[in-house]
Protein backbone atom coordinates (compact mmCIF):
# COMPACT_ATOMS: atom_id res chain seq x y z
CA UNK A 1 0.00 0.00 0.00
CA UNK A 2 2.78 1.90 1.19
CA UNK A 3 4.42 1.90 -2.37
CA UNK A 4 1.37 2.43 -4.33
CA UNK A 5 0.61 5.28 -2.10
CA UNK A 6 4.35 7.32 -2.82
CA UNK A 7 3.43 6.07 -7.01
CA UNK A 8 0.40 8.21 -6.70
CA UNK A 9 1.88 10.77 -5.20
CA UNK A 10 5.03 11.28 -7.24
CA UNK A 11 2.30 11.07 -10.58
CA UNK A 12 0.84 13.94 -8.61
CA UNK A 13 3.73 15.93 -8.07
CA UNK A 14 4.81 15.17 -11.73
CA UNK A 15 1.71 16.38 -13.55
CA UNK A 16 1.64 19.86 -11.27
CA UNK A 17 5.45 20.16 -12.54
CA UNK A 18 4.05 19.41 -16.10
CA UNK A 19 1.90 22.00 -15.83
CA UNK A 20 3.86 24.33 -14.04
CA UNK A 21 6.32 24.48 -16.94
CA UNK A 22 3.65 24.57 -19.76
CA UNK A 23 1.73 27.45 -18.13
CA UNK A 24 4.97 29.10 -18.15
CA UNK A 25 6.21 28.70 -21.27
CA UNK A 26 2.82 30.04 -22.73
CA UNK A 27 3.15 32.88 -20.59
CA UNK A 28 6.60 33.37 -21.94
CA UNK A 29 4.95 33.31 -25.44
CA UNK A 30 2.24 35.67 -24.84
CA UNK A 31 4.92 38.04 -23.33
CA UNK A 32 6.78 37.80 -26.79
CA UNK A 33 3.89 37.91 -28.69
CA UNK A 34 2.61 41.30 -27.29
CA UNK A 35 6.41 42.82 -27.51
CA UNK A 36 6.50 41.92 -31.10
CA UNK A 37 3.30 43.33 -31.47
CA UNK A 38 4.02 46.87 -29.59
CA UNK A 39 7.28 47.10 -31.85
CA UNK A 40 5.02 46.09 -35.40
CA UNK A 41 2.85 49.05 -34.06
CA UNK A 42 5.07 51.31 -33.25
CA UNK A 43 6.89 51.17 -37.14
CA UNK A 44 4.03 51.28 -38.64
CA UNK A 45 3.26 54.66 -36.69
CA UNK A 46 6.93 56.14 -37.63
CA UNK A 47 6.36 54.73 -41.07
CA UNK A 48 2.58 56.82 -40.89
CA UNK A 49 4.38 60.00 -39.38
CA UNK A 50 7.16 59.89 -42.19
CA UNK A 51 4.78 59.77 -44.53
CA UNK A 52 2.62 62.70 -43.57
CA UNK A 53 5.60 64.72 -43.04
CA UNK A 54 6.63 64.40 -46.61
CA UNK A 55 3.22 65.14 -47.99
CA UNK A 56 3.40 68.53 -45.77
CA UNK A 57 6.93 68.88 -46.96
CA UNK A 58 6.18 69.24 -50.44
CA UNK A 59 4.06 72.50 -49.48
CA UNK A 60 6.58 74.42 -47.55
CA UNK A 61 9.63 75.45 -49.05
CA UNK A 62 13.15 74.19 -48.03
CA UNK A 63 13.42 77.24 -45.10
CA UNK A 64 10.20 76.61 -43.90
CA UNK A 65 11.27 73.39 -42.09
CA UNK A 66 10.20 74.01 -38.56
CA UNK A 67 6.75 75.26 -40.19
CA UNK A 68 6.04 72.34 -41.72
CA UNK A 69 6.66 70.46 -38.48
CA UNK A 70 5.31 72.75 -36.34
CA UNK A 71 2.15 72.18 -38.56
CA UNK A 72 1.57 68.59 -37.91
CA UNK A 73 1.66 69.01 -33.93
CA UNK A 74 5.78 68.81 -33.11
CA UNK A 75 7.48 71.15 -30.85
CA UNK A 76 11.36 72.37 -31.02
CA UNK A 77 13.15 70.47 -28.15
CA UNK A 78 16.54 70.54 -28.95
CA UNK A 79 18.72 72.50 -31.62
CA UNK A 80 22.68 71.55 -32.87
CA UNK A 81 25.43 74.01 -34.01
CA UNK A 82 25.41 71.96 -37.48
CA UNK A 83 21.73 73.10 -38.23
CA UNK A 84 20.50 69.93 -37.00
CA UNK A 85 16.85 70.14 -35.05
CA UNK A 86 15.17 67.32 -33.34
CA UNK A 87 11.40 67.97 -32.77
CA UNK A 88 8.60 65.91 -30.60
CA UNK A 89 4.96 65.79 -30.76
CA UNK A 90 2.97 63.46 -27.92
CA UNK A 91 0.14 61.10 -28.69
CA UNK A 92 -1.63 61.03 -25.35
CA UNK A 93 -3.84 58.46 -26.78
CA UNK A 94 -1.17 55.81 -27.70
CA UNK A 95 0.92 56.83 -24.45
CA UNK A 96 3.73 57.58 -27.19
CA UNK A 97 6.09 60.71 -28.06
CA UNK A 98 7.53 60.87 -31.72
CA UNK A 99 10.83 62.38 -32.29
CA UNK A 100 12.37 63.82 -35.44
CA UNK A 101 16.26 64.70 -36.25
CA UNK A 102 16.55 66.91 -39.29
CA UNK A 103 19.90 66.85 -40.65
CA UNK A 104 21.01 69.19 -43.90
CA UNK A 105 21.32 67.29 -46.84
CA UNK A 106 24.60 67.57 -49.62
CA UNK A 107 21.44 68.50 -52.15
CA UNK A 108 19.06 71.48 -52.08
CA UNK A 109 15.37 70.65 -50.69
CA UNK A 110 16.56 67.32 -49.32
CA UNK A 111 17.02 66.49 -45.38
CA UNK A 112 17.73 63.49 -43.12
CA UNK A 113 14.84 62.53 -41.21
CA UNK A 114 15.36 60.59 -38.19
CA UNK A 115 11.74 59.40 -36.31
CA UNK A 116 12.26 57.73 -33.24
CA UNK A 117 9.11 56.39 -31.52
CA UNK A 118 9.09 56.31 -27.85
CA UNK A 119 6.91 54.55 -25.20
CA UNK A 120 5.90 57.30 -22.09
CA UNK A 121 5.32 60.74 -22.97
CA UNK A 122 7.72 63.55 -23.00
CA UNK A 123 8.07 66.81 -24.88
CA UNK A 124 11.71 67.53 -23.52
CA UNK A 125 12.67 64.07 -24.64
CA UNK A 126 13.65 63.20 -21.38
CA UNK A 127 14.61 59.73 -21.64
CA UNK A 128 14.26 58.56 -17.95
CA UNK A 129 10.57 58.60 -18.47
CA UNK A 130 10.40 57.05 -22.65
CA UNK A 131 11.40 53.89 -23.63
CA UNK A 132 12.60 53.86 -27.35
CA UNK A 133 10.61 51.11 -29.76
CA UNK A 134 11.61 51.91 -32.93
CA UNK A 135 14.28 54.06 -34.99
CA UNK A 136 13.74 54.99 -38.90
CA UNK A 137 15.93 57.07 -41.19
CA UNK A 138 14.86 58.44 -44.17
CA UNK A 139 14.98 61.51 -46.50
CA UNK A 140 12.23 64.07 -46.80
CA UNK A 141 11.66 66.27 -50.09
CA UNK A 142 11.01 69.84 -49.43
CA UNK A 143 10.37 70.59 -52.93
CA UNK A 144 8.13 68.94 -55.41
CA UNK A 145 10.25 67.05 -58.16
CA UNK A 146 12.86 65.15 -55.44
Amino acid sequence: MEGKMTRILAAILLALVFVFVVVHHNQTISAHDKEVASYADATADADRELTTMNKKATQYHAVDQLEALQALGYERVLDYANNEVTMARIEAAKNRTYAVTLKPSHYDGLSRAIMTVYDGQSNTLNLTKLTEKTKIETVISWKNGY
